[in-house]
């Protein structure tokens, strides 16, 4: 479509000037696969934090359009529980509330990925549990 190309074309823009951008479009215009897109064109692995419900989704069409996905995690296991020194399936390190990225992640970070923070207006809804 037309404006998911125009759209693409200026993300590749902002990034290449920046590390990060957020992309506040409406649901439905094609953020997911944008976000692809920019992968793939990038030679960018994905990682994705995403609410359980668009989990599948993610691995279903990174499979089907041949995208490098390293993992796809739910903001729930990102925040872990009170008893987990390590979140994430290791990827980060917990001493008490406070958080840091492990080695593994590190490492992976160095090997360059895309951090995709999907919903991510849900971390801030003090009704439920992926509460930041």
């Amino acid at each position: 479509m037309d404006h998911q190309k125009e759209h693409f074309e200026r993300l590749v823009q902002i990034l290449g000037h920046n590390f990060a951008y957020l992309d506040t479009s409406q649901t439905g215009c094609g953020k997911t696969f944008t976000t692809m897109k920019i992968g793939k064109a990038s030679k960018l692995k994905l990682f994705v934090i995403c609410p359980k419900s668009v989990c599948s989704v993610w691995n279903i069409e990174c499979r089907k359009y041949g995208v490098d996905l390293v993992e796809t995690i739910t903001y729930e296991k990102l925040r872990g529980t009170k008893k987990q020194l390590k979140v994430c399936d290791g990827y980060i390190n917990r001493n008490h509330n406070h958080f840091r990225a492990s080695d593994k992640f590190t490492a992976l970070c160095g090997k360059k990925i895309l951090l995709v923070f999907d919903e991510v207006h849900r971390v801030k809804n003090r009704a439920t549990a992926t509460l930041a």
